[in-house]
């Protein structure tokens, strides 16, 4: 007489071949009838999505035209994998029926047909297609320039700034609808926006706030940033006084003052003293202490103060 654990061992070996016997009989079968299937004739239900040529941002249809239409085809299985593999596509010119300022298209029956007929297979019968035609009212709408903004803010990381301002690399774009609707509208503003940590330059496509009874040439206000590191730099420059009037002397003290200047690492060597001025005005009431303004040419200079920030002085008539 066998072991308990032997016993065991040989059900659970017996169990385990009337599972695999049964897996393989279960793909022999599946696979007998993906044969059959694929060899047999039958119809199918395939999308074929639809592009128009010619039908510009200028041209408003009342109706919308389907992006998608639904064909009805029969053949055998195999080739009918061919189209759920590869999506059909057709592109239907439109250019000739919308000339004028409004009127009508009209895609017949015929020309879909003729269009998806070219994409099948030669034993692949078309059977239906729905819509059967496409049709729809159209009109041309009034166009117009104008100007993007920027509705947003952009901050650097920490020990960067932002070069300059940000960039609109297309700063205009085209609208198009009816005239008085144009009328009303002078700019197109961003959506808005505030991005952190620029460090590098880079490009953002921020959508635009478009009304609903407009259309854009572009839904998208491509922005340039540049993030920079940037550094210091300290000058000693003389204060100059501006508005003195004729007969007066004004005597500053201190005479010069420590200017503290930021400016982005790559233009720290065109940075010189001639491009830097600090200046005080001269006083129209009675102040202790004229405070120091600090005029820089340097276009890539972002910040300034200068140590004192104002200087006493003195009157001699």
């Amino acid at each position: 007489m066998l072991p308990l654990t032997m016993r065991k061992l040989k059900i659970k070996n017996s169990t385990l071949r009337e599972i695999l016997t049964f897996v393989c009989f279960f793909i022999f079968a599946g696979v007998m009838w993906y044969g059959y299937s694929m060899g047999t004739v039958r119809s199918m239900i395939v999308p074929v999505e639809v592009s128009y040529q010619g039908l510009s941002p200028a041209i408003q249809c009342e109706e919308t035209l389907p992006n998608t239409i639904q064909v009805e085809v029969r053949d055998a299985g195999h080739r009918l994998k061919i189209y759920v593999d590869n999506p059909l596509h057709i592109t239907l010119d439109i250019t000739t029926q919308v000339q004028k300022e409004q009127g009508e298209i009209h895609i017949s029956s015929d020309v879909l047909r003729s269009h998806v007929a070219n994409l099948l297979q030669g034993t692949t019968k078309l059977q239906v297609i729905q819509p059967e035609q496409i049709d729809g009212h159209y009109y041309k709408q009034h166009k117009k320039d104008v100007p993007i903004r920027i509705n947003g803010t952009f901050s650097a990381a920490n020990q960067y700034q932002i070069e300059n301002n940000a960039i609109l690399l297309r700063p205009m774009v085209t609208i198009y609808g009816k005239c008085n609707t144009l009328n009303n509208i002078t700019e197109m503003a961003t959506q808005s926006f505030a991005f952190t940590d620029i460090r590098d330059t880079m490009v953002f496509d921020i959508p635009l706030q478009v009304p609903a009874t407009i259309q854009v040439s572009d839904s998208l206000a491509h922005i340039q940033v540049v993030g920079e590191q940037f550094t210091e730099k300290v000058m000693t420059i003389p204060v100059e006084i501006r508005n003195v009037p004729e007969g007066d002397t004004v005597r500053l003290f201190p005479s010069e003052v420590s200017v503290v200047l930021r400016i982005g690492i790559s233009h720290f060597a065109q940075l010189n003293e001639h491009q830097v001025k600090a200046i005080c005005y001269y006083p129209t009431h009675n102040v202790n202490r004229l405070p120091i303004h600090v005029y820089c040419s340097n276009q890539h200079v972002t910040y300034t103060r200068t140590n004192p920030s104002n200087v006493e002085y003195i009157i001699e008539k």
